[in-house]
This record gives C-alpha cells, structure tokens and sequence, in this order.
C-alpha cells in the first residue's frame, strides 16, 4: 500500500513544508519535501526548494547540485537560476554566476531580486560601474525601498563616488532609520570623507540594530579614532574580533589603534596577525613599517615598507615614508626619475600624488638636487593646502583675549586650587623646534619617563568651553575649586599610564603653548620647557614635512610665518606672566654645544646629572613624530642651516618674517 493511500496529500503536505520553510523552520520543511520528493521524484519546485534551503544552511554546493538538477526538469523557471547564480556567487564561481542571473533576466526581464543578485556579482568582480546600473535599474523597476538604496549606495561608494553613495544611504535612511547595512556604509562613506562625528553618530545606530555586524563594530572603531577616544576605538575593535576572529582588516584597524594608543609591541603583534591572514595587503605591510620606525627597528621597517611597494605600487604613502629613513643617492636618479613620470601622470586632486611629491621632494634632497626637490616639495604642499582649512581670525582671538583676561593675578587667584604635585614637564614650542629631541634627552634620565603628545589639556580646554557656554580662554576666568583639582587629578591619573617608577612624565605635545596659563593653574609647580629654534629653520622644516593632522598652516609659507608670529607672540605674554615657571632651550645651541645645555637642562628640574642624557639615540621608547628618525641619530648639526640650500624659493616666508623682526639666526 503506497503513502498516498494511506492518506498523504502531497498538496497539502507541500503547503505545510511551504509555510514551515517560510516560519524560517528550516529542518520541518526539509523533512517533508523530501517526503514528497520521495512520492514524487521529478518534481522539479521541490527540488529547486530543498536547494533554497541547502542554500539558507550555508551548504552551498549542494545547493548547486539540487538546484541544477530542478532546472534540468524545468528550464523555464527564473527564479531557479537566479538562485542558482546565488549559489554560485557564495561558492566565487562568478562568471557563471553572472551567467544565470542574465538567463533569469531574460526569461523575467522586470526580475528585481535577479537583478539584485546580478548587482552583487558584478560588485564581488570588481565591476562597480556596472554595479550601479543594475542596481538602479532596481529602483527605476521596483520603485524606492531601503534595501535598494542601500544596495545602489555601497556600489557607488565601492566606485569612489562618495558623495553620491551618502546622498543615496541617507534616502535608505529616511524609508528606514534602523536600517543596519544603510547606517554601516552610510558611516563607512563619511568616514571616507573626513566627517568623523557624523560618522559616529550612524554607527552607532548601526551597532544599535545589528551588534553581530562586525563590520559595523569595525567602522565605530574606525570613527572613535578619528575621535582620539583611543580606549574606545580599541574596545570596538576587539568586539568585531570576537564576532569575526579570522577577518584581517580587523587586526589591521586594532594594530592601528594601539600604535597611536602609544602601545607599538601590540601594535605589532595585532599587524603581524593581519599578515598572518592576508599576507598580500600591502596597507598592513605599510602599517607595520611605520609601528617598526616608532620603535627604531629601521631596517625592519625598510624591508616592510618596501613589501608594501612591491604589492601595491600606487600605495604612495609607503614612498613617503620609506624617504624619511632611507638616504638616496645618485645611484637612486633612475627610479627617482620613474616616480617624477609617475606622478606627472597622476591625477593633480590625487592624495597619491601629494605623497609621491613629498617623497620625491625627500630623495632629491638626499641627493642635494635641491631645485628640484624644492619644485617637488611646493607641489606637495599646495596638493595638501587644498585638503586643509586655515584660519587665522581665530588664533589671533585666542592670543587677544589671552593677554587680555589669563594674566598673573588669574593665575595667582586660581593656582591654589590646583595640585602640589611635580611630575608634569610640559615642552612645548613650534613643530621641529627640538622637543622631540629634548624629550629624548630628558627620557634618558632614569628618573623621567616620556608620555610623548598628550591631548589632554586641549581636550580639557574643550570641555571647559561648552559646559560654560564661554569662549576658551574667557571660560578659565570661572574655574571653581572643584573643577580645577578635579582635572588636575585626570591629568596625573592620565600620567600614570606612562610613569612606571619616574619621578617625572613629560608631555611634548608642542601646541600645549596655548595652554600654559591652565597648566599653571592646575600645577603651579609644574615645570614648562620652552624649545626655540631659529626662525627660518624652524619654518622651513615644517614646510618640509607632511604632517598626518592638525597643522593646517603648514602648506603655504606665508601661512607659516603668521603662525609663527602667533606664538612667539603668545609666548611672550607666557614669558612676562611665568618668568620663573619657563625654562628656555635653545635647539641651535643645543646641537653645538650638547653636554652644556643638557647639563642645564637636567639641573632645571631638580634632578642629579646622568651621562645617558649624552646619549638619547640609545634610549629606547616609543617615538610617534615626524622626527623619529633623526632622534635616534647622535645629536647632529646638519639640519641647523638647512633652509640655506633652499634660500632662493623662500622669499614669501623671508619678508614675512622680517616684518616682525624675526630674521635667521635669532630666535
């Protein structure tokens, strides 16, 4: 006696695995298809269904299998091929993906899910372009939807059309705020603009809605950087590594983390991992070069940063970085000659370009070709000075109402409120002035330890602003007790980190010298170390150098000089009101006479001499600026007067500081 006379209706059988399969009650309607594809073994809609849910199960070649077979008993059917070509796309096998996806088209031309499908082919090959037309024959077909947008919006992102891929996920937005895919690329795609808070702002809900994304836990993480919030961003990291262990750009975003967290040996390992995964990502060679550098481990860096070229010739930030440790010689004119061509050829908008030009402006140097290197180096600066903003209206309000309203008598009235403690060294001055130098001197001293650039005051100085609703530094005027001891109190807390067993931590973020009014308020015996340098010197260096942030002034030379006029002008207010809190060193006569000034140097902060002091090349320790590589070289003269070789094409900066007064040689 067969089943059908005991009573089975393959009917109502096929209802019941039908509403089971679509209730997501995957195994119920396995089982009974296959009853009825027992009783009835050509039944080309169940074989196709169990191929779905193979397919749902993550068994995508047996999906192929079941679902071949249903269109060898029914060709007609475009839904079988285009689920067809989805099993096909999960298993990479795209050309005949793509295949299956236009043969649906063709038996159902206005198909969206086809079509759909056809969109994620294209964009897995590489063919964005491509992509974006399919997906916006979606939309012209079956009218709005998030889903769509948010589909066109991450092709036309993956195609660099970044303004339009944020117009188009804001509209998958507004049909649905708690669209996770659409707040993750729309975040995505702010990031890749630079407006970090906004980007924030859509992880969040991201995260929100889908906290198993570890995409989206990834692109918070990358936003919180951009943020500083360094523990935050590192918290982020980590949980998109718990959801997706196996994921390399997870490791590489970690190891960039903790690089600027001030942690290189973490940082190293959470890259090495990322290699480990995808040993071909030239960024993750890249960002190991520059964790190695950080540490002084130089010929380890060299050999990284040139893995990176190797897999990634347009990666020309590795160009740009590798030029600031290796020294070029004449025998380099060739491919110093080949890269000029390369980036004549460029884009001019390109940041590829801008770091090629000052690499380019780097080696020639090297090779005392110094017209040409400058010509190299104005191209990079002016490509730079069109991704930054300066304004100068709000520097010279910052340096008014400071000589106006932060005098002695406010900080006298305020100071007492403040901590009795010693261990903040705060050195401070222009960028290339000495301090990372200075810092390294002081580092060697077995009784200081080196935090390098903290944000804190800044931070601090942001906070104070909005929660008075007053302008910095008009908001310090009405510090209370319990303000004032309180962010002492962070501060040291945040100094700990890097104290160990020191007597002293030093904080050499340079712009601090905005700030010496609070830090002397907040420790009035903290010590303040003013590095000075020759004014040409100190302005061209910086013009010299492609800063990763902040800086905003250093693309333009007379830009430079008003910056420069800003804070000889806001020191010499500090100097009038901290006479005796500022000690001042002079990186000219630093370098000429080294025993001397570091003797003087170390005597000022109370400490016995220590001839490492002699040596600060052999320290080692973290170093995260621009002058990492000449600080782990013995003290040296050459960079003094190196302005001189480049007088000629400095004449915008020469005249803007001779008419205040600031000419070479006396700072």
């Amino acid at each position: 006696m067969n089943q059908e006379s005991k009573g089975f209706d393959p009917r109502e059988s096929f209802k019941k695995a039908f509403d089971a399969h679509r209730s997501g009650d995957l195994d119920v309607a396995e089982t009974i298809y296959r009853e009825i594809l027992s009783l009835q073994p050509e039944n080309a809609h169940v074989i196709h269904l169990l191929g779905v849910i193979a397919l749902q199960k993550g068994r995508a070649a047996e999906a192929c299998e079941l679902i071949e077979a249903a269109i060898q008993r029914d060709d007609s059917q475009a839904l079988f091929h285009s689920n067809l070509g989805e099993a096909l796309r999960l298993l990479g096998r795209l050309d005949e993906a793509e295949k299956c996806f236009l043969t649906a088209l063709e038996l159902q031309p206005t198909y969206p899910q086809a079509l759909t499908n056809l969109g994620n082919a294209l964009q897995q090959q590489g063919r964005q372009a491509e992509a974006v037309i399919r997906f916006q024959q979606v939309l012209d077909m079956a009218g709005p939807s998030a889903d769509a947008f948010s589909n066109l919006g991450l092709a036309q992102f993956a195609a660099g059309a970044i303004d339009e891929a944020v117009s188009t996920l804001r509209k998958a937005i507004e049909l649905d705020p708690h669209h996770g895919e659409a707040n993750n690329n729309l975040g995505a795609a702010l990031l890749e603009k630079g407006e970090v808070d906004a980007a924030a702002f859509v992880l969040e809900e991201a995260v929100a809605v889908d906290p198993g994304s570890a995409d989206a836990w990834c692109n918070l993480a990358r936003a919180r950087f951009g943020q500083y919030d360094f523990n935050a961003a590192e918290e982020y990291a980590r949980r998109a590594l718990e959801l997706a262990p196996g994921q390399a750009k997870f490791h590489l975003v970690l190891g960039r983390v903790l690089r600027e967290a001030g942690r290189p040996n973490e940082a190293e390992s959470a890259l090495r991992r990322s290699l480990e995964l995808a040993p071909d990502e030239a960024t993750s060679h890249h960002m190991l070069g520059t964790v190695l550098i950080r540490i002084g481990r130089f010929e380890e860096a060299e050999a990284a940063l040139k893995s990176a070229l190797a897999l990634n010739p347009e990666l020309t930030i590795a160009y740009e970085v590798l030029s600031q440790i290796h020294r070029y010689g004449i025998d380099d004119l060739p491919e110093i000659e080949r890269l000029e061509q390369s980036a004549r050829e460029m884009d001019a908008a390109s940041p590829r370009r801008m770091h090629l030009e000052f690499a380019l402006a780097n080696m020639l140097d090297d090779c005392k070709q110094f017209d040409r290197a400058f010509s190299h180096l104005q191209a990079g600066n002016e490509l730079k000075q069109g991704q930054v903003s300066f304004d100068a209206a709000d520097l010279w309000r910052i340096l008014e109402d400071t000589q106006r309203t932060v005098d002695r008598r406010l900080i006298e009235q305020k100071a007492p409120m403040g901590s009795d403690s010693e261990i903040p060294i705060l050195v401070v001055g222009m960028p290339r002035s000495g301090t990372t130098l200075v810092e390294q001197i002081l580092a060697s001293h077995p009784e200081v330890s080196a935090a390098g650039e903290i944000g804190y005051l800044n931070a601090a100085a942001r906070n104070l602003a909005r929660e008075s609703r007053l302008s910095y530094p008009l908001c310090l005027g009405g510090l209370s007790e319990t303000v004032v001891g309180g962010l002492a109190a962070g501060y040291l807390e945040r100094l700990e980190q890097d104290r160990g067993d020191a007597r002293y931590v030093t904080d050499k973020r340079v712009y601090n010298f905005v700030h010496l009014g609070l830090f002397s308020m907040l420790f009035p015996r903290g010590r303040i170390i003013h590095c000075v340098r020759d004014p040409l010197a100190t302005c061209f260096s910086i013009y010299s150098q492609n800063f990763q942030e902040e800086n905003e002034f250093a693309y333009d030379l007379q830009q430079i000089a008003e910056y420069y006029r800003f804070y000889r002008s806001m020191m010499d207010h500090w100097q009038s009101v901290l006479p005796d809190q500022i000690f001042r060193v002079s990186y000219d006569e630093l370098v000429k006479s080294q025993e001397r000034v570091s003797r003087d140097l170390i005597a000022h902060c109370g400490l016995p001499w220590d001839e490492r002091c002699l040596r600060p090349h052999e320290t080692s320790r973290e170093i995260g600026t621009a002058s990492v590589w000449q600080v782990r070289q013995p003290v040296y003269a050459d960079s003094v007067a190196r302005w001189r070789r480049y007088e000629r094409h400095l004449g915008p900066l020469i005249s803007a500081l001779a008419e205040h007064g600031y000419v070479a040689n006396k700072a």
